[in-house]
């Protein structure tokens, strides 16, 4: 990738580029009128002259044979010397070194063996010759210019080690005869020479800030640089390759980098420099110093002199286009209010003034305010976004082309990866609708989290506390466009409200089987936890709701397909809800002598039953079901004897046929059932106790299946049978008893 040539340049994806948008990027630099000035040059340009000038003002004697010029009066003075540097052009010298470093680079020019060796060696020749020129510079000007000392430093901290990588890689470039002792033929001068072969240069001699080691002049130390050749690649390679391998270095480029970057900071502290000759040094000649004045006083022609674009551009608009000035506009500014903490708010009225500062006058300037505001502290306190892509790959890998129309969602749109990192943008900058990341040119991930979405199905009948737990939902929709009878059950996951969070579940089934039905079955083994009422600080997401909750959330995996698609335009009508429970055995007991343990064998009715003899059965899970649509007690009975008989009865004559189960069957298989509602026992139904196997169920669903809405109970499991009790219970009573009574008294005849 190539660098910008402008450094505000957007190299930034997600920025906004405005690039000939903005009215200052519109406007033509022709109509500045200090685009073409009439005249350009200042002082240093006319010191410069003058010294190419004196050159021709020639002396004669007195047989007219030449004798000597000017030029010692034009050429020796410091401001001259910083005048030469300041009106260098650091970007004509860089756009030369690039022309030479882009030939070498053109793989076109891979069989011009010359032209790369001229080329090379022309690198070597104008870094060398500023080299020289800076030293030159150096040594020229008067220690009381600071400029003097910071050239000293410069050479000896970061030229010096460059040139004497410079001159190795030079020696060792003559050996592989891919550096010639030759000048560039077409150059810009460089701080007012032309470059000179590098060769002839160094045998001119430089000053002791250049020297690296212990070697005491110039030539010995020049001798002593030790040939590098390993910057040439390959010595047995072509022309091109070995030139070609110097040119894209980094030791080598980061030579020519070192001295561009000094070249510019001396041009810069020139111009400083000769500004500060021209007030604070007082010992130049004294025909060069009114000179000096001379160049000073003409500025004041020059301003005036470039004045006159600018007076014709206006004579253009005013007198031949006759265009006439729009009004003054006041100047606008965004206002923004920040309340401390005590304040509530505060109201600005209209036309309040503000203070803005000075203005470049020093006079004090004011905003007022184009309306009434009241300010509160209300405040932005998070940025969230939610984007759906489309179907443009997202990676290389094998799920590249599985996230067409995912659903992603960012907490915290203004972060570097949606969930609140650091951005990582230079400008610190983000895009507010996605964060998409791109490489050469191809999108490579999205760094935002995957959306969580689906619905919630809140009802009482989803308290289930135990057993196996069937729930089937039939959802009434219309506009599903999917196929009837696919099983999308992995499409989705079904979440309950449990007393350690959700407890996670995979549908058993989730298909459409008709046009506008879809019918979800989920099943929870009797091993699962129990679905209790909602509770917002254990399970989240805030709904208003204190029963308990289905939470059905479409699965967002990028490493699988997005189900999205198939439901995005349906819409729920109606929802009915079926559950159905096996093996509830969490139930509240009470008899005629108190609450009854169920969880080990129990006696029902008591020691003694007879005639009234009850058995309350408590549940709050089932009988807060309204529309039940069958609920069954299962009773097993313990020690079952093969054949009951009754000794006392069998004694008595008029009982003698038959046997003692045809006696029993009489009196023993009813059981009236009624139900608690508002408080009172319903109307009782006759059920058979027990047919003389050891299991019997019964049927204990309310009669209208519907409890007072009042009267519904709290989800407590542990909830007791009292007087104060209105609902929620079933009870089991005797109409004749079981015959204890009977047998006590016929055994006491039977023994007497």
């Amino acid at each position: 990738m190539t660098k910008p040539k402008d450094c505000n340049q957007n190299t930034d994806s997600l920025k906004l580029i405005r690039d000939g948008v903005s009215q200052e990027q519109r406007l033509l630099p022709a109509l500045d009128p200090l685009y073409a000035p009439v005249i350009e040059h200042g002082p240093a340009h006319g010191m410069m002259f003058a010294q190419a000038l004196s050159a021709f003002l020639k002396y004669f004697d007195s047989d007219n044979a030449e004798n000597g010029s000017w030029t010692p009066f034009f050429s020796n003075d410091p401001s001259l010397r910083l005048a030469v540097t300041s009106v260098q052009n650091i970007e004509d010298y860089k756009t030369q070194i690039k022309s030479y470093f882009d030939f070498l680079n053109n793989l076109d020019n891979e069989l011009k063996d010359i032209e790369l060796i001229t080329n090379l060696s022309s690198i070597f020749s104008c870094l060398g010759t500023l080299a020289k020129q800076l030293d030159l510079l150096k040594e020229g000007l008067p220690t009381e210019i600071a400029l003097k000392s910071t050239l000293k430093n410069l050479i000896q901290s970061q030229l010096a080690p460059a040139l004497n990588r410079l001159i190795a890689y030079h020696k060792a470039g003559i050996t592989l005869s891919v550096i010639a002792d030759v000048a560039p033929s077409e150059s810009i001068k460089i701080l007012g020479v032309l470059p000179g072969k590098l060769n002839q240069v160094l045998g001119t001699g430089f000053s002791k800030d250049w020297i690296t080691n212990s070697s005491s002049d110039w030539d010995g130390y020049l001798a002593s640089v030790i040939s590098d050749s390993s910057v040439y690649g390959n010595s047995a390679g072509s022309v091109f390759e070995q030139t070609n391998h110097i040119a894209t270095h980094n030791l080598f480029t980061a030579v020519s980098d070192q001295f561009l970057k000094v070249f510019a900071r001396v041009i810069n502290e020139a111009r400083v420099a000769l500004e500060d000759t021209f007030t604070n040094w007082d010992r130049h000649d004294p025909h060069y110093a009114l000179f000096l004045s001379f160049l000073r006083l003409m500025e004041y022609t020059r301003a005036e002199a470039n004045t006159l674009t600018g007076r014709h551009l206006d004579f253009y608009y005013r007198e031949v286009l006759q265009l006439k000035e729009k009004p003054a506009n006041p100047p606008q500014a965004h206002l923004l209010v920040e309340l401390a903490k005590q304040a509530v708010s505060v109201q600005i009225k209209k036309n309040e003034q503000f203070r803005a500062g000075k203005d470049d006058k020093g006079i004090e300037a004011f905003f007022a305010s184009d309306r009434d505001l009241i300010a509160n502290q209300a405040k932005v306190t998070s940025l969230q976004t939610m984007y759906r892509h489309g179907i443009e790959p997202v990676g290389s890998d094998a799920n590249a082309n599985k996230q067409t129309g995912r659903l992603y969602a960012s907490p915290v749109v203004n972060s570097g990866d949606g969930m609140g990192e650091a951005l990582i943008t230079p400008d610190l900058s983000w895009h507010p609708f996605y964060n998409k990341i791109y490489g050469n040119g191809k999108l490579t991930s999205i760094q935002m989290p995957v959306a969580d979405i689906g619905f919630a199905v809140a009802s009482h009948y989803l308290w289930l506390a135990e057993g196996k737990r069937d729930i089937t939902i039939d959802i009434t929709v219309s506009g599903f466009k999917g196929k009837i009878g696919e099983e999308r059950g992995s499409d989705i996951t079904c979440l309950f409200t449990g007393e350690k969070g959700w407890i996670e579940k995979s549908p058993a089934t989730f298909k459409a089987t008709a046009g506008n039905n879809i019918r979800l079955m989920v099943t929870l083994a009797g091993d699962d936890g129990a679905i209790i009422a909602y509770d917002a600080k254990k399970h989240g997401f805030g709904f208003e709701v204190i029963t308990p909750v289905l939470l059905i959330r479409l699965n967002n995996e990028v490493t699988k397909t997005y189900a999205f698609a198939h439901f995005e335009n349906t819409t729920i009508k109606q929802i009915q809800l079926q559950v159905a429970v096996d093996q509830v055995k969490n139930l509240v007991l009470s008899n005629d002598f108190g609450p009854v343990d169920a969880s080990k064998p129990f006696l029902p009715f008591g020691t003694q039953p007879e005639a009234g003899s009850s058995l309350i059965i408590g549940s709050q899970e089932i009988f807060s079901k309204k529309n039940l649509t069958s609920c069954n007690l299962s009773l097993n009975w313990k020690n079952i004897p093969d054949d009951i008989r009754s000794v006392a009865y069998l004694a008595n004559e008029e009982k003698h046929t038959g046997t003692a189960w045809d006696y029993y069957k009489k009196w023993v298989p009813w059981i009236n059932v009624s139900f608690l509602k508002e408080g009172n026992w319903s109307d009782t139904t006759y059920q058979t106790l027990f047919d003389g196997d050891s299991e019997v169920i019964i049927d204990i669903k309310p009669p209208d299946g519907e409890f007072n809405k009042e009267d519904l109970p709290d989800f407590q499991l542990d909830t007791r049978f009292s007087v104060k009790t209105n609902t929620g219970f079933a009870r089991l009573e005797l109409p004749y008893g079981l015959g204890h009574k009977a047998f006590r008294v016929a055994l006491t005849e039977y023994i007497l």
